[in-house]
Protein backbone atom coordinates (compact mmCIF):
# COMPACT_ATOMS: atom_id res chain seq x y z
CA UNK A 1 0.00 0.00 0.00
CA UNK A 2 1.18 3.25 -0.93
CA UNK A 3 0.88 6.09 1.28
CA UNK A 4 0.01 10.20 -0.44
CA UNK A 5 -0.19 13.02 1.10
CA UNK A 6 -2.91 16.07 1.02
CA UNK A 7 -2.85 19.95 2.10
CA UNK A 8 -6.46 20.13 2.87
CA UNK A 9 -6.71 24.15 2.89
CA UNK A 10 -9.53 25.04 4.87
CA UNK A 11 -10.95 28.47 5.84
CA UNK A 12 -14.37 29.97 7.71
CA UNK A 13 -15.80 26.37 7.34
CA UNK A 14 -14.89 25.19 4.06
CA UNK A 15 -11.94 23.34 1.75
CA UNK A 16 -10.78 25.56 -0.59
CA UNK A 17 -10.98 25.11 -4.51
CA UNK A 18 -9.79 22.07 -5.84
CA UNK A 19 -9.00 20.05 -2.71
CA UNK A 20 -11.88 17.81 -2.38
CA UNK A 21 -11.58 17.48 -5.97
CA UNK A 22 -8.16 16.08 -5.73
CA UNK A 23 -8.66 13.39 -3.17
CA UNK A 24 -11.52 12.36 -5.32
CA UNK A 25 -9.28 12.06 -7.93
CA UNK A 26 -6.65 9.42 -6.60
CA UNK A 27 -9.56 7.25 -5.79
CA UNK A 28 -8.49 5.86 -8.68
CA UNK A 29 -5.19 4.84 -7.98
CA UNK A 30 -5.27 1.35 -6.90
CA UNK A 31 -3.52 0.68 -3.74
CA UNK A 32 -2.86 4.44 -2.71
CA UNK A 33 -4.13 5.73 0.93
CA UNK A 34 -4.41 9.37 1.11
CA UNK A 35 -3.44 11.11 4.38
CA UNK A 36 -4.27 14.96 4.83
CA UNK A 37 -3.08 17.58 6.99
CA UNK A 38 -5.63 20.65 8.10
CA UNK A 39 -4.35 24.16 9.66
CA UNK A 40 -6.92 25.51 12.12
CA UNK A 41 -7.19 27.35 15.17
CA UNK A 42 -10.58 26.55 16.09
CA UNK A 43 -11.85 24.15 13.53
CA UNK A 44 -14.74 21.42 14.56
CA UNK A 45 -13.56 18.06 13.74
CA UNK A 46 -16.62 16.23 13.89
CA UNK A 47 -17.79 18.80 11.40
CA UNK A 48 -14.76 17.99 9.67
CA UNK A 49 -15.37 14.27 9.71
CA UNK A 50 -18.53 14.43 8.15
CA UNK A 51 -17.38 17.31 4.83
CA UNK A 52 -14.79 14.29 4.65
CA UNK A 53 -16.81 11.31 4.06
CA UNK A 54 -16.55 9.47 0.96
CA UNK A 55 -14.08 11.67 -0.07
CA UNK A 56 -11.54 9.27 -0.52
CA UNK A 57 -9.16 10.57 2.84
CA UNK A 58 -8.34 7.68 4.85
CA UNK A 59 -7.29 10.28 7.64
CA UNK A 60 -7.18 13.81 8.42
CA UNK A 61 -4.85 15.45 11.05
CA UNK A 62 -5.97 18.68 12.25
CA UNK A 63 -2.93 20.93 13.82
CA UNK A 64 -4.02 23.46 15.48
CA UNK A 65 -1.87 27.33 14.98
CA UNK A 66 -2.45 30.72 15.64
CA UNK A 67 -4.57 32.48 12.70
CA UNK A 68 -1.75 34.97 12.31
CA UNK A 69 0.88 32.63 11.69
CA UNK A 70 3.02 32.99 8.49
CA UNK A 71 2.97 30.98 5.14
CA UNK A 72 6.71 30.42 6.21
CA UNK A 73 5.40 29.15 9.32
CA UNK A 74 2.62 27.24 7.88
CA UNK A 75 5.03 25.57 5.51
CA UNK A 76 7.44 24.48 8.28
CA UNK A 77 4.80 22.85 9.97
CA UNK A 78 3.20 21.21 7.30
CA UNK A 79 6.89 19.92 6.35
CA UNK A 80 7.15 18.59 9.71
CA UNK A 81 4.19 17.00 9.03
CA UNK A 82 5.12 15.29 5.84
CA UNK A 83 7.89 14.35 7.29
CA UNK A 84 6.31 12.26 10.11
CA UNK A 85 3.93 10.48 7.46
CA UNK A 86 6.89 9.85 4.95
CA UNK A 87 4.71 9.49 1.96
CA UNK A 88 5.32 9.05 -1.78
CA UNK A 89 3.94 12.07 -2.77
CA UNK A 90 2.53 15.37 -1.73
CA UNK A 91 -0.25 17.27 -3.24
CA UNK A 92 -1.56 20.76 -3.12
CA UNK A 93 -4.31 23.02 -4.95
CA UNK A 94 -2.82 25.42 -7.11
CA UNK A 95 -4.96 28.29 -5.08
CA UNK A 96 -3.05 31.33 -4.29
CA UNK A 97 -2.07 30.10 -0.69
CA UNK A 98 -1.05 27.10 -1.87
CA UNK A 99 0.95 28.38 -4.86
CA UNK A 100 2.61 30.43 -2.06
CA UNK A 101 3.27 27.50 0.42
CA UNK A 102 4.19 24.64 -1.78
CA UNK A 103 7.39 26.52 -3.21
CA UNK A 104 8.49 26.71 0.88
CA UNK A 105 7.78 23.63 1.46
CA UNK A 106 9.32 22.07 -1.61
CA UNK A 107 12.50 23.74 -0.15
CA UNK A 108 12.02 22.49 3.40
CA UNK A 109 12.25 18.83 1.93
CA UNK A 110 14.73 19.51 -0.75
CA UNK A 111 12.62 18.03 -3.19
CA UNK A 112 11.47 17.99 -6.51
CA UNK A 113 7.63 20.55 -7.65
CA UNK A 114 5.68 20.57 -9.93
CA UNK A 115 3.26 23.38 -10.02
CA UNK A 116 0.17 24.15 -11.54
CA UNK A 117 -0.61 20.95 -12.93
CA UNK A 118 -3.64 20.28 -15.12
CA UNK A 119 -3.62 16.12 -14.74
CA UNK A 120 -1.95 13.46 -12.31
CA UNK A 121 -1.38 9.58 -13.03
CA UNK A 122 -0.09 7.23 -10.72
CA UNK A 123 1.94 4.71 -12.30
CA UNK A 124 3.94 1.68 -11.66
CA UNK A 125 4.80 3.56 -8.16
CA UNK A 126 5.49 7.25 -9.23
CA UNK A 127 3.55 9.94 -9.68
CA UNK A 128 2.99 11.04 -12.97
CA UNK A 129 2.58 15.08 -13.54
CA UNK A 130 1.24 16.54 -16.57
CA UNK A 131 1.75 20.21 -16.92
CA UNK A 132 1.27 23.09 -19.41
CA UNK A 133 4.98 25.06 -21.13
CA UNK A 134 5.64 27.62 -23.42
CA UNK A 135 2.66 29.81 -22.54
CA UNK A 136 0.12 26.72 -22.43
CA UNK A 137 1.05 25.51 -26.15
CA UNK A 138 3.02 22.15 -25.07
CA UNK A 139 1.79 19.82 -22.65
CA UNK A 140 4.90 18.16 -20.58
CA UNK A 141 4.94 14.57 -18.31
CA UNK A 142 7.09 15.29 -15.56
CA UNK A 143 8.47 12.42 -13.21
CA UNK A 144 9.86 13.40 -10.11
CA UNK A 145 12.52 11.33 -8.79
CA UNK A 146 13.36 12.85 -5.25
CA UNK A 147 10.93 11.64 -2.34
CA UNK A 148 8.42 12.70 -2.14
CA UNK A 149 6.83 13.89 -5.44
CA UNK A 150 5.77 17.08 -5.07
CA UNK A 151 2.87 18.79 -7.43
CA UNK A 152 0.02 21.70 -7.45
CA UNK A 153 -2.66 20.95 -9.29
CA UNK A 154 -5.19 23.92 -10.56
CA UNK A 155 -8.63 24.53 -9.26
CA UNK A 156 -11.81 22.85 -11.58
CA UNK A 157 -9.23 20.49 -13.85
CA UNK A 158 -10.90 16.89 -11.90
CA UNK A 159 -14.56 16.36 -10.93
CA UNK A 160 -15.68 16.22 -7.35
CA UNK A 161 -16.57 12.60 -6.09
CA UNK A 162 -19.98 10.97 -7.60
CA UNK A 163 -19.99 7.58 -5.13
CA UNK A 164 -18.81 7.67 -1.38
CA UNK A 165 -15.41 6.11 -1.09
CA UNK A 166 -15.73 2.95 1.05
CA UNK A 167 -13.69 3.84 3.61
CA UNK A 168 -14.67 5.90 6.08
CA UNK A 169 -12.26 9.00 7.43
CA UNK A 170 -10.98 9.33 10.82
CA UNK A 171 -10.02 12.84 11.71
CA UNK A 172 -7.54 13.82 14.63
CA UNK A 173 -6.77 16.78 15.94
CA UNK A 174 -2.87 16.63 17.17
CA UNK A 175 -1.09 19.75 18.98
CA UNK A 176 1.81 20.15 17.14
CA UNK A 177 4.67 20.46 19.86
CA UNK A 178 7.01 22.63 18.60
CA UNK A 179 6.31 26.65 19.07
CA UNK A 180 6.01 28.52 16.15
CA UNK A 181 8.54 30.69 17.23
CA UNK A 182 10.95 28.31 16.82
CA UNK A 183 10.26 26.92 13.33
CA UNK A 184 10.73 30.35 11.51
CA UNK A 185 10.66 33.26 13.59
CA UNK A 186 8.28 34.96 15.80
CA UNK A 187 4.81 35.19 14.90
CA UNK A 188 3.81 38.50 13.68
CA UNK A 189 0.48 39.63 12.59
CA UNK A 190 -0.84 40.11 9.06
CA UNK A 191 -0.82 43.90 8.34
CA UNK A 192 -4.65 45.12 8.10
CA UNK A 193 -5.82 44.89 4.14
CA UNK A 194 -7.86 48.18 2.85
CA UNK A 195 -11.21 47.74 1.50
CA UNK A 196 -9.23 47.94 -1.81
CA UNK A 197 -7.07 45.21 -3.19
CA UNK A 198 -3.21 46.39 -3.62
CA UNK A 199 -3.60 44.30 -7.34
CA UNK A 200 -6.28 47.00 -8.23
CA UNK A 201 -3.98 50.42 -7.49
CA UNK A 202 -3.52 52.23 -10.09
CA UNK A 203 0.33 52.79 -8.47
CA UNK A 204 2.53 50.04 -7.69
CA UNK A 205 5.98 49.81 -5.92
CA UNK A 206 7.08 46.22 -6.56
CA UNK A 207 9.85 45.16 -4.27
CA UNK A 208 12.45 42.40 -5.12
CA UNK A 209 14.94 41.18 -2.84
CA UNK A 210 17.66 43.12 -4.16
CA UNK A 211 15.61 46.00 -2.03
CA UNK A 212 13.94 44.08 0.69
CA UNK A 213 15.80 45.08 3.45
CA UNK A 214 14.49 46.84 7.07
CA UNK A 215 15.26 50.36 5.29
CA UNK A 216 14.55 49.73 1.35
CA UNK A 217 10.87 48.48 2.88
CA UNK A 218 10.34 51.77 5.27
CA UNK A 219 11.44 53.47 2.11
CA UNK A 220 9.17 51.67 -0.27
CA UNK A 221 6.05 52.19 2.17
CA UNK A 222 7.07 55.83 2.67
CA UNK A 223 7.11 56.55 -1.13
CA UNK A 224 4.04 54.47 -1.44
CA UNK A 225 1.83 56.95 0.70
CA UNK A 226 3.71 60.22 -0.71
CA UNK A 227 2.35 58.68 -4.34
CA UNK A 228 -0.83 56.71 -2.74
CA UNK A 229 0.48 53.80 -4.21
CA UNK A 230 0.03 49.97 -3.15
CA UNK A 231 3.32 47.98 -2.32
CA UNK A 232 3.59 44.77 -3.66
CA UNK A 233 6.50 42.13 -3.89
CA UNK A 234 8.12 38.91 -5.88
CA UNK A 235 7.31 35.93 -4.77
CA UNK A 236 10.59 35.43 -1.88
CA UNK A 237 9.76 38.64 -0.16
CA UNK A 238 6.49 38.19 0.11
CA UNK A 239 6.81 35.36 2.29
CA UNK A 240 8.47 38.42 5.16
CA UNK A 241 6.13 39.26 7.71
CA UNK A 242 3.72 41.87 6.65
CA UNK A 243 2.85 40.81 2.98
CA UNK A 244 2.08 37.55 2.09
CA UNK A 245 0.10 36.39 -1.22
CA UNK A 246 -2.21 38.84 -1.52
CA UNK A 247 1.00 41.19 -2.05
CA UNK A 248 2.73 38.95 -4.67
CA UNK A 249 2.86 40.00 -8.24
CA UNK A 250 3.47 36.83 -10.91
CA UNK A 251 2.19 33.46 -12.20
CA UNK A 252 1.68 31.90 -8.74
CA UNK A 253 0.27 35.73 -7.32
CA UNK A 254 -1.35 38.11 -8.41
CA UNK A 255 -1.90 40.00 -11.96
CA UNK A 256 -1.87 43.76 -12.12
CA UNK A 257 -2.37 46.19 -14.25
CA UNK A 258 -1.70 49.45 -12.72
CA UNK A 259 -0.65 53.16 -14.76
CA UNK A 260 2.83 53.26 -13.03
CA UNK A 261 4.55 50.21 -11.83
CA UNK A 262 8.11 50.82 -9.61
CA UNK A 263 10.38 48.35 -9.47
CA UNK A 264 13.02 48.17 -7.29
CA UNK A 265 15.55 44.97 -7.04
CA UNK A 266 13.34 42.92 -9.07
CA UNK A 267 15.61 41.09 -11.39
CA UNK A 268 12.24 40.35 -13.63
CA UNK A 269 12.33 36.79 -13.74
CA UNK A 270 9.50 34.95 -16.51
CA UNK A 271 7.42 34.26 -12.99
CA UNK A 272 6.73 38.13 -12.57
CA UNK A 273 6.92 39.04 -15.75
CA UNK A 274 3.72 36.96 -16.25
CA UNK A 275 1.57 39.26 -13.94
CA UNK A 276 2.62 42.58 -15.35
CA UNK A 277 1.46 42.55 -19.13
CA UNK A 278 -1.13 45.03 -19.51
CA UNK A 279 1.11 47.85 -16.94
CA UNK A 280 1.35 51.16 -18.30
CA UNK A 281 4.62 52.79 -17.60
CA UNK A 282 7.10 50.50 -15.99
CA UNK A 283 10.21 52.54 -14.14
CA UNK A 284 13.10 49.56 -13.18
CA UNK A 285 15.30 50.27 -10.61
CA UNK A 286 18.01 47.33 -10.22
CA UNK A 287 21.94 47.30 -9.44
CA UNK A 288 22.59 44.99 -12.61
CA UNK A 289 22.34 46.28 -15.58
CA UNK A 290 21.97 42.97 -17.46
CA UNK A 291 18.87 42.41 -15.14
CA UNK A 292 15.64 40.87 -17.49
CA UNK A 293 13.47 43.60 -15.92
CA UNK A 294 15.27 46.39 -17.64
CA UNK A 295 14.27 45.16 -21.35
CA UNK A 296 10.17 45.62 -20.43
CA UNK A 297 11.23 49.06 -18.81
CA UNK A 298 10.12 52.30 -19.71
CA UNK A 299 12.55 54.03 -17.65
CA UNK A 300 16.25 52.17 -16.27
CA UNK A 301 17.84 53.55 -13.30
CA UNK A 302 21.23 51.72 -12.55
CA UNK A 303 21.62 51.82 -8.90
CA UNK A 304 21.08 51.57 -5.31
CA UNK A 305 17.21 50.82 -4.76
CA UNK A 306 17.39 52.97 -1.19
CA UNK A 307 19.57 55.93 -2.95
CA UNK A 308 17.10 55.87 -5.83
CA UNK A 309 13.95 55.95 -3.15
CA UNK A 310 15.84 58.41 -1.03
CA UNK A 311 16.49 60.59 -3.50
CA UNK A 312 12.50 60.03 -4.63
CA UNK A 313 10.92 61.09 -1.09
CA UNK A 314 12.70 64.04 -1.72
CA UNK A 315 11.65 65.33 -4.95
CA UNK A 316 7.74 63.52 -4.98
Amino acid sequence: MTTGWLYGEYHNGHFAPGVLELAAHTQKWAGVTLNMAILGATEDHSTLQRQLQGTGIAHATLIPIPDNATVAQQAAVLAAHIREVNPAFALFSATPLGRSVAPYVQGLLHTGLSADCTDLEFRDGQLVQTKPAYGDNVACTIMTTTSPAMASIRPGVFPTATTPAPTPTTVTVTPFPVPLSQLTGETTATAPTSPHQPKDAARIIALGRGAATSEGIRLAKQLAHQLNAAVMTTRPVSLLPGFGVQAQIGLTGQTVHPRLLITLGVSGSSQFLAGVKNTGTIVAVNTDPHAPIFDYADYRYVGDAVTFMQAACKAW
